[in-house]
């Protein structure tokens, strides 16, 4: 039978473990119904139901007893548990957020435990016995440590006693921990060996980032003498990772953390123009063309955007090469006039910044690229890079001219974040 996996969002961390209104033996009630929930999530105990009948939503509550109750999250496969307390507060909680909770707006820490796949239409219809394999005990560990798997399982538990052992632990131990805890099927893809790039695949929460950590630490030890980069779009993504990473037993020190634009900054001192200066040429770009075309339709946000991410992210330098390019991540169909009308807003936009003599960040990370895709050797040996989805190709090429090894991606190629 296949098999989803649990998690726990910070929030829930929190709660179970910090609050002043759950007692101890709540708190065990609640390791109790989870326990069973894996063994059985339709179990007419548990009382497993959805809240909200909307399209959008996606609690479900779970009965500990017949005052406590766990909300989870049930998105995409993924069964997370979000907060957990008494009955009323529970209901009023969901019922404010209109039965909805975004897993992607929350830290997420995988449980390592598995509870069978049934379809929730069917929770109290299951007879069957729960899927449960035989596996070694846990090895002796510290209070307060995340989960030893055994070097013989691969996949994650479902043994009862020993679900009840890991969730006992989920108590007593600490969530940054958990965040870092690599389960023994992610081991083989940090410590493989690649001939090129690989990309790492998978919904929110199943692990990525993790198993970027540990791949990065590998890396490091891998090659002592050489410097290795870590980076991601966002600056307060990176700065997260950086602390979470320096909580890694050992954790190599010849690792550097720096979002795309810091990089930008670190090797070239030459600024672009203030940011007002930008708006305000592009402005005028607009009043002067868009009264009289069909863009006054679209936001002029949208299509600054667009000129930046996709028409200056893949360096595009005609039209033709915009009416082919793959426009991956954006939210709204171009049709090809509306693109040649794009087109003639961005040579007019970019002519009155030549005539103010002022150049964007977009046009700033461009140069660079050029600047260090001369460099004479590499000031990296491998990269890790977080989120890959929002980076543009000037920005890849970016972070792979800091790589040693290997010539610069081709210029013409375009950067699909959705093919290897």
């Amino acid at each position: 039978m296949d098999s989803v996996k649990l998690a726990m969002t910070r929030s829930f961390d929190q709660q179970i473990r910090h609050t002043r209104r759950l007692t101890p033996q709540d708190q065990a009630r609640f390791v109790t119904a989870v326990s069973q929930f894996n063994q059985d999530p339709a179990n007419p105990g548990l009382n497993f139901e959805k809240l909200g009948g909307g399209p959008k939503s996606n609690l479900w509550s779970l009965r500990a007893s017949q005052e406590l109750r766990i909300l989870l999250a049930v998105d995409d496969g993924q069964f997370v548990f979000v907060n957990a307390g008494h009955h009323d507060a529970m209901y009023d909680w969901a019922e404010r957020r209109d039965h909805y909770f975004d897993l992607a707006s929350e830290d997420l820490a995988d449980l390592q435990v598995a509870v069978p796949d049934i379809p929730l239409s069917l929770k109290r219809a299951s007879k069957g016995k729960p899927h449960q394999p035989s596996l070694p005990e846990l090895p002796e560990q510290e209070p307060g440590t995340p989960p030893l798997s055994s070097p013989a399982s691969e996949t994650a538990p479902t043994d009862p006693l020993l679900i009840q052992e890991l969730l006992e632990r989920v108590i007593r131990g600490d969530f940054e921990e958990w965040q870092l805890f690599l389960h023994p099927d992610q081991k083989p893809l940090v410590s493989r060996h690649w001939s090129g790039a690989a990309r790492i695949r998978g919904a929110a929460g199943t692990g990525k980032t993790v198993i970027g950590l540990h791949r990065l630490a590998e890396l490091a030890r891998r090659y002592p003498d050489h410097k290795v980069l870590f980076t991601s779009n966002s600056r307060s993504l990176a700065e997260l990772l950086e602390r979470r990473f320096r909580n890694l037993p050992m954790a190599p020190t010849n690792v550097e953390f720096a979002n795309i634009d810091r990089i930008v900054y670190q090797y070239d001192s030459w600024s672009p123009a203030h940011f007002s200066l930008v708006d305000q040429t592009f402005e005028a770009a607009c009043k002067e063309l868009i009264a009289v075309s069909p863009l006054a339709r679209i936001s002029p946000d949208y299509l600054k955007e667009e000129i930046e991410r996709v028409i200056k992210g893949n360096d595009l330098q005609s039209l033709e090469d915009y009416l082919s390019v793959e426009r991956i991540g954006r939210k709204r169909s171009l049709s090809q006039n509306l693109r040649k009308q794009v087109w003639e807003l961005h040579e007019l936009w970019a002519g009155k910044l030549r005539e103010r003599k002022a150049v964007t960040f977009a046009d700033k990370r461009i140069r660079v690229r050029d600047s260090v895709q001369s460099f004479a050797q590499a000031p990296f040996r491998c990269v890790v890079v977080d989120e890959a989805q929002d980076v543009t190709l000037v920005e890849l090429q970016l972070v792979r001219a800091l790589v040693a090894g290997g010539p610069p991606e081709p210029r013409a190629q375009r950067w699909n974040p959705h093919i290897g």
